[in-house]
């Protein structure tokens, strides 16, 4: 009955699984093949008839859970509903989101400007209107979202009660505590290390995690669970406790912290392991991980089947794993070749689990991080004693916040090194690249083979000779794909660039990954053509910002040949043709689509791109440039104003504020009030963009010297080409060609 065990386990997660499938036919393939594996390994009928009831339980559960899970319907507008936060607001590229409950409904809840200051268990009166999830959102279905509400007014208005009450009262004075004495930084990655809240983080530091591969310390999973317990069995040791009553303090801190935590698939799993871990001790068992895993599989999917969907699901299952196969021969081979003991440890469990996960990660996110090894192994003895000291101070901050100053003080130095060693590994090039499938495939078999050769000193020199092949075509693929696009910004760079469309507006940014192309040039240019140029497979946004050809004719071309995944539409309300084919070509490849307004904020990598205007309704009837969409961009050694068509009449009363790069208003067209303008603005670059012969005279004379007049470094795309314009140590550096 004992090599029973962890096949009925498996049985059971098969028949949770199975539950969260579609049709009755993936169901009994799933059944079928846990009766094969029972035969295949060769379980006596007895054993095998009592496996096979283990996946038929586990079916029978999951579909009863599924059932349970099923999200209400959402209503197609909320006024003034009373919504409890479910999680806390995190920003995201245009504005920010957060999980709402309202009564039985779960709603992702989307707002413009900058991220309230709410927290989980917040109640607040909410206005807005609700969508169902579109077809590039299923992971908000696998979270049992019902609808996502677009949210135009909200205010708090108290807390929820009872024993979430309490527990969120804890966790708010947690992080208070984790945050206040730190830079905000250090503070956020705290929050994250201890409690798994990375909502405080700024999009550029969590990309700047995310590029290096280790978004994975803010998460609360194993490592937390196993440092909590370490740290209080170490605790009630040093009060003389006895053993049983210390496995018991540590199971039940694991069990709080946990509810702490907040649900979620990592920190459930962590926690079922870890308590199955101390279970076997109190009863003076060993320990079986393979048992303790497939055990937090069942309990996960129990709670939800379609958990395995999720993506931190996958990650915690495949370290896991990771750890089991290869920690310890990685181990032992550490220690005989003269490594000392609390070196090898820890080393062999970070490779594990690294290697374990690079290609979840490339499957689920379409890259994966060369970086991520190296930097793993460099933050790996940093992460222990930074969440040791967090997780003292958010216990002692309980009782006096005054006290745990101390202990998160000084974990603000590991967390200093962590910042700086995250931020200077993104900028490295090929930090993090696409995963393509011959990338991908080089860099599994040199791993593979690199692995293999150092567990198996027989296997060492055609091994190692294999990895050093691999790495080669690794190292070709991606020299190849770096050239391929000559327009592509450095790796983990920021670029401007101002694209030669012909006579019309079209302005790429790109940071950290991400993209915005604002406007799209005429509907004869050549948008794509330098979009492809620019390295850019996918927009993350297109923002229109007005209803006029030149800026958007190319926009149904742009959507059908890259994509977009947010439209926001300037038009104000204005009805003509190429405007109706940019709403189509939204519609037919599931873009979101918005309406952008004075007082929004947008975010694409490291830029923050604010809307200056239009404000108030659209006024029907008026000149489309006095209603077009102004934007301010700002990032690290970065300020812009894009306006469009908006001339000095539209900007003055904006006040922009002084810039380093202007785009040139209405491609140079005349503007009395110009001079004036620029001595507010007093840019280092301005950039005109317009078409080579144009009918209309454009630029102006009067503009030219104006802009001369100002000290400015004057381009123009007619003349110039596509100008682009890298960040670069703070400097701007300008490059133009075709």
């Amino acid at each position: 009955m004992v090599a029973t065990r962890p096949a009925l386990l498996a049985a059971v997660c098969a028949g949770l699984l199975a539950a969260s499938l579609a049709g009755p036919g993936q169901k009994a393939l799933v059944l079928l093949v846990v009766g094969a594996g029972a035969v295949a390994l060769g379980l006596r009928p007895g054993a095998s008839a009592v496996v096979l009831f283990g996946a038929l339980a586990g079916l029978g559960i999951g579909q009863a859970r599924e059932a349970a899970l099923v999200p209400a319907p959402a209503p197609a507008f909320v006024s003034a509903g009373r919504a409890t936060v479910l999680e806390t607001p995190r920003e995201e590229r245009f504005g920010w989101r957060a999980a709402m409950g309202l009564g039985p409904v779960r709603l992702m809840a989307r707002g413009r400007g900058d991220r309230p200051p709410w927290l989980a268990g917040s109640i607040v009166s909410v206005t807005g209107v609700v969508r169902p999830p579109g077809a590039d959102e299923a992971w908000l279905r696998a979270r049992r979202v019902s609808g996502i509400l677009t949210v135009s007014a909200a205010r708090l208005v108290g807390r929820r009660g009872g024993l979430a009450g309490s527990i969120d009262g804890i966790r708010r004075r947690a992080l208070a505590a984790l945050a206040r004495p730190l830079g905000p930084r250090e503070g956020a990655l705290l929050q994250g290390m201890v409690l798994g809240e990375d909502a405080s983080m700024d999009p550029a530091q969590r990309e700047q995690m995310r590029r290096t591969g280790l978004g994975h310390i803010v998460a609360a999973s194993g490592s937390n669970v196993a440092l909590l317990a370490g740290l209080v069995l170490a605790a009630c040791g040093l009060a003389g406790l006895g053993r049983r009553l210390r496995l018991g303090v540590a199971a039940l801190a694991i069990a709080g912290y946990a509810l702490l935590c907040g649900p979620g698939p990592s920190i459930t799993r962590a926690a079922v392991m870890g308590l199955a871990s101390l279970a076997a001790a109190l009863a003076s068992r060993p320990t079986s991980r393979l048992q303790a895993l497939l055990l937090a599989a069942a309990v996960t999917l129990a709670i939800d089947p379609g958990y395995w969907r999720e993506v931190g699901w996958q990650l915690s299952f495949a370290a896991v794993i990771g750890i089991a196969a290869l920690a310890g021969p990685l181990r032992e081979r550490l220690a005989s070749a003269g490594w000392p003991r609390p070196l090898a440890e820890p080393m062999s469990m970070t490779v594990s689990a690294t290697l374990a996960t690079a290609p979840v990660a490339a499957g689920a996110f379409g890259q994966f991080s060369p970086a991520s090894l190296p930097a793993n192994v460099l933050a790996g003895p940093l992460v222990a004693p930074a969440t040791w000291l967090g997780m003292a101070g958010a216990v002692v901050a309980q009782a006096n916040a005054g006290l745990a100053e101390l202990p998160v003080r000084l974990a603000g130095l590991p967390l200093a090194a962590i910042v700086f060693l995250a931020g200077r590994m993104s900028d490295l090039p090929f930090a993090q690249v696409g995963a393509g499938l011959i990338p991908v495939a080089c860099l599994s078999l040199g791993a593979a083979a690199g692995l293999a050769g150092l567990l198996r000193p027989a296997l060492r020199r055609p091994a190692f000779g294999l990895a050093g092949l691999a790495a080669a075509g690794l190292v070709a693929c991606l020299a190849l794909g770096r050239s391929a696009g000559p327009g592509a910004p450095p790796d983990g760079g920021t670029r401007v660039t101002f694209l030669d469309v012909g006579q019309g507006d079209a302005t790429l940014f790109q940071s950290r990954g991400e993209s915005l192309l604002v406007d799209a040039g005429p509907d004869d240019g050549p948008i794509v053509e330098r979009l492809r140029e620019a390295g850019v497979r996918r927009l993350g946004a297109l923002l229109v910002t007005h209803a006029q050809a030149d800026h958007l004719g190319g926009a149904d071309r742009v959507i059908d040949a890259v994509g977009a995944g947010e439209v926001l539409d300037g038009r104000d309300g204005v009805v003509e043709p190429e405007g109706l084919q940019m709403a189509r070509a939204a519609r037919s490849h599931g873009s979101r689509v918005s309406v952008p307004r004075a007082g929004d904020l947008l975010r694409v990598g490291e830029l923050s791109v604010r809307v200056l205007g239009p404000a108030g309704p659209p006024a029907p009837g008026s000149d489309p440039n006095l209603r077009c969409v102004v934007l301010r961009v700002d990032g690290p050694g970065l300020s812009m104003l894009l306006a469009g068509d908006a001339e000095s009449e539209v900007l003055a009363p904006l006040h922009p504020g002084p810039v380093r790069l202007l785009k040139v208003s209405h491609h140079g067209s005349a503007d009395p009030g110009l001079p004036a303008l620029l001595s507010e603005l007093s840019p280092e670059l301005a950039v005109i963009e317009v078409g080579s012969g144009n009918p209309y005279g454009h630029p102006d004379r009067g503009t030219l010297s104006a802009l001369a007049g100002s000290g400015s470094r004057v381009m123009r795309t007619d003349r110039d080409g596509s100008v682009r314009v890298d960040l670069v140590a703070g400097a701007l550096r300008v490059q133009n060609g075709p």
